[in-house]
C-alpha cells in the first residue's frame, strides 16, 4: 500500500491518501441497508454503485460516484475535498439518466437521501477527516445546516476493499456498504 504520513519540519501533517485511489464497485451481497419498517438490516436496494477516488499532487480527493438506483434511472454526484481541511465543500449533483422527477431522487417518506435531488446542485454539504492510513470519518449536513450523516470508511489490509458504516445524527447505523477494487 503506498500511503504515506508525514511529519514536515514544522511538524505539520502530510497525508498521502493514494492507496484509496481507483476505481470501486459495490459488493451487493455484502452490503445492506436498515428497513426502517422492519427495523432489520436487509440487502442493498441499489441496482450499482460505482466510485471513482482521485487524489492530486495538492493532496485534493476528487470523489465520484455513480449510483445505479434502478436499471433506468443513474446518477452521479461529486465532491472535492482537502482532508482534514475545516471548510465545508458541497456534494453537487452532475448528472441524471433517467427520469429527473424520479420518486427516489425526492427524499423523505423513508428513502435514504434526506433532500431532494437538483441538476448541478448540492445534496450536501460535507468534510472528511483523515483518522490513520486506513480510515477516515466523512461528516455530512443538509442544505440547511442541520446534521445529516457521519460515514466511517475502513480500507482492508490488503487495499482491496473498502467497508463503509453510515450513522444518522440519531445514532442509528442504517448503511453497511463494502466497495472492492475494481482497478488502481
Amino acid at each position: 500500500m503506498s500511503t504515506d504520513v508525514v511529519a514536515d519540519q514544522t511538524g505539520d501533517v502530510n497525508i498521502n491518501l493514494a492507496a484509496f485511489d481507483g476505481v470501486w464497485r459495490l459488493a451487493k451481497d455484502e452490503s445492506t441497508v436498515l428497513d426502517e419498517q422492519s427495523g432489520e438490516h436487509v440487502k442493498e436496494s441499489l441496482t450499482d454503485q460505482k466510485v471513482e477516488i482521485r487524489t492530486g499532487a495538492d493532496g485534493v480527493q476528487t470523489h465520484d460516484t455513480y449510483v445505479q438506483i434502478t436499471p433506468e434511472l443513474r446518477i452521479h454526484e461529486q465532491f472535492v475535498i482537502e482532508l482534514n481541511d475545516d471548510k465545508w465543500v458541497p456534494y453537487t449533483l452532475l448528472e441524471v439518466d433517467g427520469d429527473p422527477s424520479h420518486p427516489r431522487l425526492q427524499g423523505g417518506g423513508g428513502q435514504l437521501l434526506k433532500a431532494g435531488l437538483k441538476l448541478g446542485e448540492p445534496s450536501a454539504w460535507l468534510k472528511m477527516t483523515y483518522i490513520d492510513e486506513r480510515t477516515t470519518v466523512r461528516v455530512t449536513k443538509n442544505l440547511d445546516g442541520s446534521a445529516q450523516y457521519v460515514l466511517i470508511s475502513r480500507l482492508s489490509e490488503d487495499g482491496n476493499k473498502v467497508s463503509g458504516y453510515l450513522m444518522t445524527p440519531d445514532g442509528k447505523f442504517v448503511i453497511n456498504k463494502h466497495l472492492v477494487r475494481e482497478s488502481a
